[in-house]
């Protein structure tokens, strides 16, 4: 656990990310966040699943191919 001069470093877990160009409505939410995406939904910019377990690779499992670094 660490600190910077913003506060406190997170210090869970996160099971994946995705980053939408649209705002999302509760109901939106509520209704897909339990589920896998298939990752060619509307709007989906960036989906990480995070399911990698080795490497230094976090794959965007959307349409737009936006893999980042570990």
């Amino acid at each position: 656990m660490g600190s910077s001069e913003y506060g406190n470093f997170f210090t869970g877990n996160i099971d994946e990310v995705r980053v939408w160009n649209v705002a999302r409505t509760e109901t939106q939410l509520r209704e897909n966040m339990c589920k896998t995406l298939k990752g060619n939904e509307a709007n989906l910019q960036v989906y990480y699943r995070l399911d990698e377990n080795n490497g230094t690779t976090a794959f965007d499992n959307s349409n737009n191919g936006y893999h980042g670094t570990l």
